[in-house]
């Protein structure tokens, strides 16, 4: 079990890797809610520590630690909880609605605006704009793709990892490409971006984590804020915050005159279909 392996090993670690460990003994369902950005920040250390810490007890990274930690803390009966605080589950439907706001509010903190008009300008000026996420980011990068073809931009998006990489080897310079990847720390993802990055096509990063190894692959990053994660961080994890810089990357795009007479052209098109 995870946190017998942290005990374990600990004698063995650093003392900024015991603080990590520290953070995880002490608030091990916290643990679970949050990005390895917060929790090196809770801890005082950083991303690398707290990977090597998580490596050190038999696990191959922060996420792969947090599936394990949350199958053990699931097997064991639940503690009672004297009172409700800041990091405790909502008990109502305007509570979680509060929650939801601050947390939408908070990507202003966060979200640089001159990389947001940097993108835009990116986008402006591609040939092509190819969008992915791979696994539960799909759907974010489908979207935007989608709407952007629908103001009049060439996009291209697949679920498939192998169309991808054909279809960037083979792009051309002028194209741009954007990735979404929350913890920054997809495989798939990054070698994505170092494939767009050789044929010299710039790349968009949207993250929650612009400390990341996806980070230093980016021309551009336009980061979502460290989400509440109220639906958990496995399988269900809310994409809100992506989607709200989809609404904002469409906004000023088309505020500073994209191709909308295109745009027009593609409604007139599929208006035949529609009652």
């Amino acid at each position: 079990m995870v946190l017998d392996n942290i005990r374990t090993c600990y004698k063995d670690m650093t003392d900024a890797e015991k603080r990590v460990a520290d953070y995880i003994l002490s608030s091990p369902s916290s643990v679970v809610r949050m990005s390895m950005n917060r929790l090196s920040e809770a801890s005082e250390t950083s991303d690398a520590t707290v990977m090597r810490m998580c490596k050190l007890v038999g696990e191959t990274g922060f996420h792969q630690l947090k599936i394990s930690l949350a199958m053990e803390l699931s097997a064991e009966p639940e503690a009672p909880r004297a009172s409700e605080g800041p990091d405790e589950e909502p008990n109502d439907i305007v509570e979680f609605l509060r929650r939801t706001d601050e947390g939408i509010l908070s990507i202003s903190k966060t979200l640089d605006s001159d990389a947001v008009h940097q993108a835009i300008g990116m986008l402006r000026d591609a040939r092509t704009v190819f969008v992915f996420g791979w696994g539960n980011s799909s759907v974010v990068a489908a979207d935007l793709a989608h709407r952007l073809a629908r103001c009049g931009v060439n996009t291209f998006t697949t679920e498939s990892t192998e169309y991808v990489l054909r279809s960037l080897v083979i792009a051309d310079p002028r194209d741009i490409l954007i990735v979404f990847t929350h913890t920054g720390q997809s495989t798939v993802s990054l070698e994505t971006m170092r494939v767009a990055r050789e044929q010299g096509i710039k790349v968009v990063l949207i993250t929650n984590d612009p400390t990341s190894e996806a980070g230093s692959l980016a021309n551009c990053i336009l980061c979502t804020g460290d989400q509440d994660e109220l639906l958990g961080d496995f399988g269900i994890t809310s994409h809100l915050h992506e989607l709200v810089i989809n609404d904002l990357i469409l906004y000023f795009l088309t505020d500073r005159g994209t191709s909308i007479n295109s745009g027009h052209r593609s409604e007139e098109v599929i208006s035949h279909w529609k009652l």
